[in-house]
């Protein structure tokens, strides 16, 4: 809607985890330098915890990139899944079954392992990446941990990175998780962005969306950005695709601190109309209408 009017070739400010929209903050690089150095060492079980919206998803698809071709990945968005449907989502995205078929546990686990094996033989590496693994019971994550056990003398064959919101991190002291929290070597946490990073992460969207010259947003509504979106990455989006789509309608070329608000209020009660709509009482008092 706003893009020819803002000079743009592609929206900027989409949801998807798009890696040529990439901005690295120093917390969210030291994050998956932790990641790929220890996939690569070998380490085992690896975990990164982050509020919604911080860029966790963005992080594990970087690290794929940064690991190569040669560390095969299975990628999983848990939809809180048993074991057994994981394990089987795993093997066919490492590509050893097309499709989920009725194998019994035990022949997943070999099927694994000598695929495993074969790719050390090589001088590859795999890894399991869940994503959303807050949802992961604990049944489900004491067997993942069981997976880290497919290994030689010298090293481990299987490495998994556990990523989820702040509920992962309170499941990873549950007693009965001991064996598990005593294997992760490496604990990684996304945090919010400063003020400054947010500055600059809008001004690479925009850059790699076709901005060309000075950005819409002055820095004083980027500022205002900032408080508003808690620096969440993803709250940032929606708000300046929503401000900007707020300069267009009043066709002024720059995003201001009202525009800003404005779309802010915009946001919070669609949501909250979301949230009504979504309730109980609501469904019925509208079917009764």
């Amino acid at each position: 809607m706003y893009l020819d009017f803002f000079g743009l070739k592609e929206p900027p400010f989409r949801l998807n985890p798009d890696l040529r929209f990439l901005y690295l903050s120093a917390g969210h690089e030291e994050a998956l330098r932790a990641i790929v150095y220890g996939v690569d060492q070998r380490e085992g079980l690896l975990s990164m915890v982050g509020e919604a919206g911080t860029g966790k998803t963005v992080m594990l698809r970087t690290a794929v990139e940064w690991l190569g071709p040669r560390t095969r990945v299975a990628f999983i968005s848990n939809f809180q899944l048993n074991f057994d449907d994981l394990l089987q989502l795993i093997l066919m995205e490492l590509g050893v079954q097309k499709d989920k078929g009725g194998l019994s546990k035990v022949e997943c686990l070999r099927r694994l392992r000598q695929f495993a094996e074969a790719q050390n033989a090589e001088g590859g590496n795999v890894v399991i990446m869940v994503d959303e693994a807050q949802y992961l019971g604990v049944e489900e994550l004491e067997n993942l941990r069981l997976l880290t056990n497919i290994e030689t003398p010298a090293r481990k064959l299987l490495q998994v990175v556990l990523s989820g919101q702040p509920e992962l991190e309170r499941k990873l002291v549950l007693p009965e998780l001991k064996q598990l929290i005593d294997r992760i070597v490496q604990r990684c946490r996304i945090r919010p962005l400063k003020e400054a990073e947010v500055v600059a992460y809008i001004g690479r969207r925009l850059k790699v969306g076709g901005c060309e010259g000075q950005l819409p947003f002055t820095r004083d509504s980027m500022k205002v950005i900032s408080a508003l979106s808690d620096g969440i990455p993803r709250k940032i989006n929606a708000l300046c695709d929503k401000a900007m789509a707020e300069a267009y309608d009043i066709r002024s070329r720059i995003v201001t601190e009202s525009l800003v608000e404005k779309a802010h209020e915009s946001l919070q009660s669609g949501a909250e109309a979301s949230e009504t709509d979504s309730r109980p009482e609501s469904r019925f008092a509208a079917e009764k209408n």
